[in-house]
């Protein structure tokens, strides 16, 4: 048995753990228990702060040997493992936070009961995303550049859906700043990569090449406007599209709802274009992007290219939850589709 702490997304997150194929799951407010058929991927996770599994009680002597420190959820276990298991002392986090320094060093336990304790033994990659999201020499997030947790999540999306026993490439028709290749590089993907402007990906590829999660794995780019047809003959190797559109035009609170609205028939275009393109390109594909949604104001281009896709051969989901990012007024709504 296993568990995983739901972050803010929870709808999301349940769609990512897919990818373990989870069975008898329960949920109890923010903790999701499972058993799973894939439990070798539970480090693959992106979208959950802590993962671990269910360890006996006779098992804590193990768990514990050379321990002086233990991270526990309430005082009384914390008292309880000084009593009985020569824990010099404890101290108390909670579901969601996590201390740096038990990642590094130590040991989290949750408590059900004395007969079921749980071990945490997986934390999200918080060096990685900082890494992609703030130490680029190239950056955008003051014009709502994917961050690059949601870009591993729609690609841990995508793996839920089927499992290649072979090499992957992923493809992202809007690179921009190269977030979703950032993600498929560390993930030891190969990587295909184009926009209408394709310096800033290039850009930032060489001081990705310094850092210790570059691998060695191929990287095309070209430069496309994705309102035209896909032509390079490379393209139908691709096993999956992974992307979001950038954001842009800004808007905030002084933004009028006639020019939200304009912005929105822009983006609208721009993804029946895309969607067209793919359809009349690729006989088997996979696509997991983002749409942008406005916050109280409405839903338009969602259901619109929802209407869009019901006229093509293609069958498609849109995830029930937005993805959200505190202090935008833009959030993103996730479409997977599979031809």
């Amino acid at each position: 048995m296993y568990f995983a702490v739901l972050g803010k997304n929870k709808v999301i997150s349940q769609q990512e753990l897919e990818l373990l194929k989870p069975k008898n799951i329960n949920i109890d407010k923010n903790i999701i228990f499972f058993d799973a058929d894939f439990p070798e991927r539970l480090n693959l996770l992106a979208g959950f702060p802590k993962v671990g599994r269910l360890i006996k009680f006779e098992q804590l002597w193990e768990v514990l040997a050379n321990k002086d420190l233990v991270w526990v959820k309430n005082p009384e276990f914390g008292n309880f493992l000084k009593k009985n298991f020569n824990i010099k002392r404890f101290k108390l986090t909670d579901e969601i936070k996590t201390d740096l320094e038990i990642k590094e060093k130590w040991i989290e336990l949750f408590n059900i009961d004395k007969e079921n304790i749980w071990i945490v033994e997986n934390y999200q990659n918080i060096a990685l995303y900082e890494a992609i999201d703030f130490q680029k020499p190239v950056s955008g997030m003051q014009i709502g550049m994917m961050p690059s947790k949601l870009a591993h999540i729609m690609i841990n999306i995508w793996l839920s859906l089927t499992w290649y026993p072979k090499d992957i490439t992923i493809y992202d028709p809007f690179v921009w700043f190269g977030t979703t290749w950032f993600l498929a590089n560390y993930r030891g993907f190969d990587f295909i990569g184009s926009d209408i402007n394709i310096t800033p990906f290039r850009q930032n590829i060489w001081r990705r090449k310094k850092t210790q999660f570059f691998k060695e794995k191929r990287i095309i780019d070209f430069k496309h406007d994705i309102n035209l047809p896909f032509q390079k003959n490379f393209l139908k190797n691709v096993d999956i599209i992974v992307s979001e559109w950038w954001l842009w035009p800004l808007i905030n609170y002084k933004t009028n709802l006639s020019q939200q609205q304009q912005n929105l028939e822009k983006i609208l275009k721009v993804y029946q274009n895309f969607v067209q393109n793919v359809n009349d390109f690729y006989k088997n594909i996979v696509c997991v992007f983002t749409v942008p949604v406005y916050f109280g104001k409405n839903f338009f281009a969602v259901q619109n290219l929802k209407n869009f896709i019901s006229t093509l051969d293609i069958n498609f989901q849109v995830i029930d939850e937005i993805y959200i990012r505190k202090n935008q007024s833009v959030g993103r709504a996730i479409f997977i589709l599979n031809k």
